[in-house]
């Protein structure tokens, strides 16, 4: 499977993660949308990187979050975050971002260095309706990550899969 991370500037200046096939990723570089960023060589940020790759995917029921709090505890529990994880977009942009790290001990779940970890939402249609706060501030939290990364490291670190 092929994969394109990228972290690109969409808009009103928004930023959002996307993994999308190897041809989608041909078709969309051949894009001349305005503000549209999602070849490797178009991307304003320029981070975008297409590689074949093997993913890790962590599968998050949203049909359990209502609200903030419940944000962070579904995803404490799926990650096995940290007993002093703070409860708050900066705690889990934090831990995200610790992913290839685990020496760090702020997750349990662990990717190899230069490995993408997929989060696949599920139940998003209905999170997205319910909870469009925490819909927007989670793909903003990742799209941070891999902003963040992208300028030390290279590489994304955090794609978002949905599934309803």
């Amino acid at each position: 499977m092929w994969a394109l991370a990228c972290v690109g500037v969409y808009g009103e200046g928004s930023v959002r993660p996307q993994t999308v096939t190897r041809r989608e990723h041909l078709n969309r570089q051949q894009s001349t949308t305005p503000g549209l960023a999602l070849c490797g060589f178009k991307c304003k940020i320029g981070a975008c990187t297409i590689r074949k790759t093997e993913m890790t995917t962590v599968f998050v029921d949203t049909t359990e979050i209502t609200d903030w709090p419940s944000l962070h505890r579904v995803f404490s529990r799926n990650f096995g975050f940290a007993p002093f994880y703070g409860n708050n977009l900066d705690a889990l942009i934090d831990c995200l971002g610790y992913l290839d790290e685990p020496e760090a001990a702020m997750t349990q779940v662990h990717v190899s260095p230069g490995c993408t970890l997929t989060i696949l939402l599920g139940g998003v249609d209905s999170f997205r309706k319910r909870c469009p706060d925490q819909f927007a501030g989670l793909q903003d939290a990742c799209a941070f990550v891999n902003w963040r990364r992208t300028r030390e490291h290279g590489g994304a670190l955090v794609a978002l899969a949905y599934h309803d």
